[in-house]
This record gives structure tokens, C-alpha cells and sequence, in this order.
């Protein structure tokens, strides 16, 4: 007989890094789920969405190469289970590199 295969959930995939979660955060590469309220509960005081298509309402649809917000816009931003699907990932490290504030994660 086979054994199950079993997957942590996301808040526990995600407990390591959430001592980085503070501010305005992005959430890039945000699938059809939205952590918000996840995010907002460890450290976030506001979340924006980000993918190529997502349902989740008033979330930036674009590639994460090129995310129409401005330079040193978030205080931390959230990139997980993302850059092995990127075309590019080199390109999306740099433009989160941009729209990071100085000194975020």
C-alpha cells in the first residue's frame, strides 16, 4: 500500500519567513489564494496581489518583470513557490529588487 503524499499548508510553509512580514507588502506570484488576512495577522499593514492572472479582486494583473508601481514601494514582499515557473527569474529578482524599500525584505 502506498503512503499518502502529505503537504504542510501554506501558513506553515510560510512560518520561517514571517518574522520579515511588516508594512505595506507585496504578494507576488499570489496564485488564486489571497493571504491578506494571514499576512495582516503576522506584521503587514496592507497587502497588494500580484500575478499574471488571479481572481482575486483588485490584485495588479502583470508579469513580475515589470510591476507598474513604483521604486521602493513595499517594505517586504512575499515571492513563494514563483521564480521556478518564471521564464526569466533573474528579471523578476531585479524588479522586486526595485520596488523593495531600502533596508526591506
Amino acid at each position: 500500500m502506498k503512503s499518502p503524499i502529505v503537504f504542510q499548508s501554506l501558513e506553515q510553509e510560510l512560518s520561517p519567513v514571517l518574522k520579515y512580514v511588516h508594512g505595506h507588502v507585496l504578494n507576488a506570484g499570489c496564485g488564486v489564494r489571497d493571504i491578506t488576512d494571514f499576512l495582516m495577522s503576522h506584521g503587514a499593514s496592507s497587502v497588494e496581489q500580484c500575478d499574471l492572472k488571479t481572481p482575486i479582486p483588485n490584485a495588479i494583473i502583470a508579469n513580475l518583470t515589470k510591476v507598474p508601481r513604483p521604486a521602493a514601494t513595499y517594505d517586504s514582499i512575499l515571492c513563494n513557490a514563483v521564480l521556478e515557473h518564471a521564464e526569466f527569474p533573474d528579471k523578476v529578482m531585479d524588479e522586486l529588487h526595485r520596488l523593495l524599500k531600502p533596508g526591506g525584505h
